[in-house]
């Protein structure tokens, strides 16, 4: 299963026309690399002295410059707003140890080679890698909604290494063919906040 994706998973490196996008579109620049990944490890230190902020510290104080670089680039560079944007990761984790616990390969190759759900093995047009999933055959009694979470948390979280999906993001395809009242009644809202915030809050490049 891993081999399929793992050109999309690998970290790879910038062509000079992603280079210019990101430049154009997150004003990303060498030196302004350098400079926001010290400003930021100087803020986390000087907030290290709350709760919050120690956790903060201890999540990142090992962690490399490219682990602090994809938050950057979330928010364009703004360093008060990427500071916000690791207490957010900080507080899914805690928030959703249903989701984040033990999150391996093994916990959730039954459902991705099911589809569910599956990334095409080429980017759009635009670069973006391509979720897909196909509500129609899905059954919540095999694979339980918390189990589908689980699969599309495990691909993003390989996904967000990359360094061309940190700069053109992903693009999400849903269909809803055939989709009946039964499925829909099968979700709770406490699962479909769950996966809001995984799309929008943990993580931060979707279309």
């Amino acid at each position: 299963m891993a081999s399929i994706y793992d050109h999309i998973f690998k970290k790879g490196s910038l062509t000079p026309a992603l280079v210019e996008k990101a430049r154009i579109e997150l004003y990303e620049t060498k030196d302004k690399q350098t400079i926001c990944i010290n400003e930021l490890r100087k803020v986390i230190l000087e907030n290290k002295t709350c709760d919050e902020g120690q956790e903060v510290f201890e999540m990142v104080e090992k962690k490399d410059d490219d682990f602090l670089l994809r938050f950057l680039r979330a928010r364009k560079f703004d360093v008060k707003k990427t500071y916000g944007l690791l207490k957010g990761h900080l507080k899914f984790h805690k928030n959703y140890l249903q989701l984040t616990s033990d999150l391996t390969l093994e916990s959730v190759q039954p459902c991705l080679e099911r589809g569910y759900p599956c990334l095409l093995p080429l980017r759009d047009k635009e670069g973006r890698t391509v979720f897909c999933f196909s509500i129609e055959n899905w059954d919540k009694n095999e694979f339980p909604f918390l189990v589908i979470m689980r699969a599309y948390l495990y691909l993003l979280q390989k996904l967000i290494v990359n360094h061309q999906t940190q700069v053109t993001g992903c693009v999400l395809i849903e269909n809803f063919y055939n989709y009946s009242l039964k499925q829909a009644w099968g979700l709770k809202t406490s699962e479909l906040k769950a996966m809001v915030d995984i799309l929008q809050v943990r993580f931060h490049f979707f279309s």
